[in-house]
């Protein structure tokens, strides 16, 4: 199993069988303290990632959402300055993407919680439900008012 071998998780639950799975893991396991920077002992986890998020069998593809936890630093919704958090995700989103990562099937976002809690969703999504999905995504967009 990628994330009981790889990293240590708090957990892993799965939401929706075969569809939706989350993986809960201290962000201190993936980053250097304090830093956006990925642990060096943490690339092999990273490939292996990717190579999971590229392989695509016929009809099907898989996505992934980083989502890291912020706390009461920042308010309001104006612009946010950037914090360690932000830069960790960034900088996640960075390395998948340098490494192969299939750029469409990764998300980068920040929830309201812990800052020191990163939560990976992932999907696997059939091509055709995808497809319909971003045609009536393009119909409404092409609505005139």
């Amino acid at each position: 199993d990628i994330f009981s071998t790889a990293i240590k998780a708090y957990r892993v639950e799965i939401i929706e069988p075969g569809r939706v799975m989350r993986f809960i893991m201290p962000a201190d396991n993936l980053f250097e303290p304090n830093s956006e920077r990925l642990k060096v002992s943490q690339l092999g986890f990273l490939d292996r990632l990717i190579g999971s998020l590229s392989a695509r069998p016929a009809g099907h593809r898989f996505d992934m959402q980083f989502v890291m936890g912020f706390g009461d630093q920042v308010s309001g919704l104006g612009p946010i300055s950037e914090t360690v958090e932000m830069a960790r995700a960034a900088s996640f989103i960075r390395n998948m993407l340098a490494r192969g990562a299939p750029s469409d099937s990764i998300a980068m976002g920040m929830q309201r919680g812990d800052p020191q809690t990163i939560n990976m969703w992932f999907y696997i999504n059939l091509s055709e439900q995808r497809t319909k999905f971003h045609n009536r995504l393009q119909s409404v967009q092409n609505i005139e008012y």
